[in-house]
């Protein structure tokens, strides 16, 4: 035996107390009881001295927590301005609504429900974010629901966003901003990756353009769609709604974004190295953009990239487009060698020119 028990009180070694998964009732009687203290060391308060003019200008900031060691208020300010700006931070914690005390017996703490700016003693902005269970918003789970500002002590607070639906597993489905688009999402991948955005159109619509819920649930949950499948399935937002502006995205699961089209239709490639990392940006003609190239500190830089420019050219044209009874003349027309490039091929360099 590793742990003889002539060596602990009443015999019972810690090969008895806990290798073989027992824990003998006499233990606690017998002296074996251990305490741990934790100690948390918070930062107080932080100060920077910049010596200007012939003076010293100190800006300092005070730190305070709340029981559960968040920063629940912020103090700033200077030796020379005589003003203070205050940031308040109010936690789930602080407050008794029904969504708040599940947050807090979920163990949701961190997220901050509303900031509160002060110049010295007198408030200049809040900002409540608003957290919702609703069913049909959420789903039952507890997610953002809007993010209210307002001005003053007393202002009345107006919505800036609202967070409209999500789907079963928390991804936002649909939100408006106050002054702007209402925006909604399309999800595939098995739901973990967003592969369009709809300007101008509402979640309901984005679906019947789909095809349906059932339609676009398939689709969802698909783990490894082709990069065909995906833009096949979602091709049907931009014709089907009208006024809406759509940006569509591809991925190669776990590595990164393998395509994104843009509001014009335009697509953009991504290609990576065999260790996954991003090495080239391509446009819709095919066209470098961007090649990132890595190397150790001190290594000569290997892109290995061929570019190709195009041969000199000389060509005759006539103009046909003349009046009657009139003759068009025959002009050159001379292209240098080098003018256009290509990282595809000779071909493609001398097809530009």
């Amino acid at each position: 035996d590793p742990y003889p028990s002539s060596l602990y009180p009443g015999g019972i070694s810690p090969s008895a107390a806990y290798l073989d998964g027992s824990f003998p009732n006499s233990l606690n009687d017998q002296g074996l009881r251990y305490n741990i203290s934790v100690r948390y060391d918070r930062l107080k308060k932080t100060t920077t001295i910049m010596h200007e003019g012939g003076q010293d200008i100190s800006t300092y900031q005070n730190y305070f927590y709340n029981d559960y060691y968040q920063v629940n208020k912020t103090i700033a300010g200077t030796s020379i301005a005589g003003k203070e700006i205050v940031l308040e931070h109010k936690f789930p914690v602080d407050y008794s609504d029904a969504v708040s005390l599940q947050m807090v017996a979920k163990n949701i703490l961190s997220p901050v429900i509303e900031e509160i700016t002060y110049q010295n003693s007198t408030v200049l902005k809040r900002v409540r974010n608003n957290y919702t269970n609703d069913l049909a918003i959420t789903n039952g789970l507890i997610l953002p629901s809007s993010v209210e500002t307002a001005f003053g002590a007393t202002g009345t607070y107006r919505t800036e966003v609202s967070f409209e639906k999500y789907d079963e597993v928390g991804n936002l489905l649909q939100k408006s901003y106050l002054d702007g688009p209402k925006l909604s999402y399309v999800w595939g991948y098995n739901r973990r990756y967003p592969v369009a955005e709809i300007e101008n159109a509402d979640y309901a619509s984005v679906v019947s353009a789909l095809g349906g819920a059932s339609a676009v649930n398939t689709f969802a949950i698909n783990s490894s769609p082709t990069e065909s499948a995906v833009r096949s399935f979602i091709a049907p937002l931009r014709t089907a709604l009208s006024g809406a502006r759509v940006t569509t995205v591809t991925y190669r699961p776990l590595i990164g974004i393998s395509t994104m089209t843009d509001l014009n239709n335009k697509m953009t490639s991504y290609e990576y190295d065999v260790f996954n990392r991003l090495s080239v940006v391509r446009d819709w003609d095919n066209n470098i953009l961007k090649k990132y190239c890595y190397n150790y500190s001190g290594q000569p830089e290997d892109c290995d990239v061929v570019v190709y420019s195009s041969v000199a050219k000389s060509g005759s044209f006539t103009r046909n487009n003349c009046g009657a009874n009139e003759t068009g003349g025959a002009v050159t027309y001379n292209v240098a060698a080098g003018t256009y490039s290509s990282t595809i091929s000779q071909a493609d360099a001398d097809q530009k020119a």
